[in-house]
């Protein structure tokens, strides 16, 4: 048979040739030993041929190693096993993904509620803030109210000096003094006043501070803080009826009509803030004793029209 060229594999029958070679080589020596002694004729026994020299057998080629699927070579195996060991990493890393990208969405989610609730507690937060906001402006006017209120000044009249004389059938006028006492806790000016002295068998008109124009105080009259003004005398300081001058002497007829004498007006000041506020006064004297006494006729819930505070401006 021609061997293959160099480079070339040979065919499947020179293979099989030379796997069959090392078999029939001592099939041939013995039918070629069985011929010799044929030919040499009937006196060579077999013993003779069998006590020829042996023929060294030619040294055969060791047979190879079975390559087939039923009996893998140990390379193949070991390559098995590696690739085993391989496919079970990637299961193991396939599954450790899967895992990981499980608790990703559990995070996912968990983090998708903690912004809801953050969320909602933002906006809770913000309505209570806003409620807490409100309640502290309504507390901040209340307060500034009440602050307002009380810090104001507050005037009221003190009757220093009556100057009234009640005798048998008459009533004596003399110079009556009085002064303010300022009871709130900022300074007051007065730039305004009027009051009317005068006797009356029954209660006088009340005055109207809108109606009645009253005597300007052009630089006005400065009253301190808990404190009190310099004493005003009647006849100088105040308009008064023409008929009541001091020292002028009113027949009141008999002991039984004896009238009383009123002594009622009001006073407009301000603070330095430039709030303005209107009082009214009213007092009454029936006798020499007592004196001029304050006087409201006014019913429990009424307004009154002789004392009142008014915030004006």
């Amino acid at each position: 048979m021609t061997p293959a060229a160099p480079g070339q594999r040979d065919p499947p029958e020179s293979r099989h040739a030379r796997r069959m070679r090392p078999t029939l080589r001592p099939l041939l020596a013995s039918a070629s030993w069985s011929l010799i002694a044929v030919l040499l004729g009937p006196g060579v026994t077999a013993a003779a041929v069998t006590a020829a020299p042996a023929q060294t057998p030619v040294a055969s080629e060791p047979a190879p190693a079975p390559t087939s699927i039923d009996r893998p070579s140990a390379f193949e195996r070991e390559t098995l096993a590696a690739a085993q060991h391989a496919n079970r990493i990637a299961e193991e890393g396939i599954a450790a993904q899967v895992e990981a990208a499980r608790w990703q969405t559990y995070l996912g989610f968990s983090a998708l509620g903690l912004s809801a609730i953050a969320g909602l507690a933002a906006v809770a937060a913000a309505v209570y803030a806003r409620r807490a906001w409100r309640e502290n402006r309504r507390s901040a006017d209340v307060a500034e109210r009440m602050l307002s209120g009380y810090e104001r000044p507050f005037l009221l009249l003190e009757v220093v000096k009556s100057g009234v004389t009640f005798g048998d059938n008459s009533i004596t006028y003399d110079v009556t003094k009085y002064r303010f006492r300022n009871l709130g806790r900022v300074p007051a000016l007065i730039t305004r006043r009027h009051f009317e002295l005068g006797n009356s068998g029954e209660m006088p008109d009340p005055i109207d501070p809108d109606k009645e124009a009253g005597k300007p105080v052009v630089h006005g009259v400065a009253v301190g803080a808990n404190d009190v003004s310099q004493e005003i005398e009647t006849g100088r300081a105040l308009p008064l009826f023409s008929a009541l001058k001091p020292g002028r002497k009113v027949r009141s007829g008999g002991e039984d009509s004896r009238p009383s004498v009123y002594f009622h007006g009001f006073v407009e000041y301000r603070d330095l803030a430039g709030r303005g506020w209107i009082t009214g006064f009213c007092f009454a004297q029936s006798d020499n004793e007592a004196g001029f006494q304050p006087l409201s006729l006014a019913a429990r819930d009424a307004p009154d029209p002789y004392n009142f505070d008014r915030q004006i401006g």
